[in-house]
Parts: structure tokens; C-alpha cells; sequence
């Protein structure tokens, strides 16, 4: 299933492959690159919904949502409460997990792998690599509007994500001026 539990998982695995076996370079790690700057690519026009205000989603039962929907605008973890009641008789609640491509913890650990391919892939891979600073410089210049900043339900949570995901990318820029130089 692709969600961002799943996709962080698969993530780690590709880093650790890379990294203990060194495979060689196939046109699938340029199609990686390619995908991964389709996300950062797609950030600026997803800002207005990361951090619009939500309110809790609270439904008679689960049935009601539109999975499909919710998850077009879900960044980050999602909590669903609803009027059923377990043994406890405490109100049962679920919990909606984004898609990887639309997670701000997968977002964070995108430039990790994608310097891990540039070490490795230098030669194959540094234009891929090389059209990634524009894209980073968007990223990192990001902010919620201060509409969103100021309304009292500003989802804390979903900013202190988003801005780990800028730390790691204004990381990789760093790593990536330098061998430039």
C-alpha cells in the first residue's frame, strides 16, 4: 500500500542497498531522481493545503469519509474520530496516513537518498543532480502564509515537519555547493 509508513520503509531499504552492495548504475536510479524532483517540483502548489487550517474530522462512522479525497490533501498523519464507541466507551477513532508522495516525513527524507546516488553516481547523475538546486531553493524559501500562522487551529505539528523537511533540503544543498566548488 503507498503510504508513508510503507514508502519510508522502502526508502531505508534502497539507502541501505546502495550503500552495503554499491549496485551498478541503471536508468532507473535517473528515473528516481526524476520522480523526486516531481515532488519538490509540486511543493509550492501543495503549501496552501499543508497548512490550511483543519479542523478535526469527526463522523458518525468511518463509511462516511471519502478515503480518496481526504488523502489529496492529507500530509501528514490524520486522526478520524467517530461516534462509535469501544468496550471502553471511548469514541473510536482512525488514523489517515498520507501518501508517500504527499508526506512531509518522506519529503525529509528525500535529499538523503538522492545525495547517497549522487556519491555514488556522480558521473551518471550530476545533471539529474545539478537541476535539483533550483527546485531546493524554492523549497527552502517556503513558508506558511501568515493567514495560516495566525488562525488559532495552525497545526503545529505539520509546520515543525515541514520545516525538518527544509533543514534536510537546505542540508543537501550545502553538500552539493561544495562539491561544486
Amino acid at each position: 500500500i503507498e503510504n508513508e509508513e510503507n514508502v519510508l520503509v522502502c526508502l531505508r531499504i534502497i539507502i541501505e542497498l546502495h550503500k552495503q552492495y554499491r549496485p551498478q548504475m541503471n536508468e532507473e536510479i535517473k528515473d528516481f531522481l526524476t520522480f523526486v524532483k516531481s515532488i519538490y517540483n509540486a511543493i509550492p502548489n501543495h503549501l496552501p493545503k499543508i497548512f490550511e487550517p483543519h479542523s478535526q474530522v469527526k463522523v458518525k462512522d468511518v463509511m462516511e469519509i471519502n478515503v480518496d479525497a481526504l488523502l489529496q490533501e492529507t500530509f501528514t498523519v490524520t486522526t478520524i474520530m467517530t461516534d462509535k464507541k469501544n468496550a471502553d466507551n471511548q469514541n473510536i477513532s482512525y488514523n489517515i496516513i498520507p501518501r508517500g508522495i504527499l508526506s512531509l516525513k518522506v519529503l525529509a527524507e528525500l535529499p538523503i537518498i538522492v545525495v547517497l546516488m549522487y556519491q555514488l553516481y556522480k558521473q551518471n547523475v550530476h545533471q539529474e543532480v545539478a537541476d535539483f538546486i533550483p527546485l531546493i531553493m524554492n523549497t527552502i524559501i517556503l513558508q506558511p502564509a501568515s493567514v495560516h500562522r495566525s488562525s488559532p487551529s495552525f497545526n503545529k505539528e505539520v509546520y515543525v515537519d515541514f520545516i525538518a523537511a527544509q533543514i534536510k533540503t537546505l542540508s543537501f544543498l550545502a553538500y552539493i555547493i561544495r562539491f561544486y566548488q
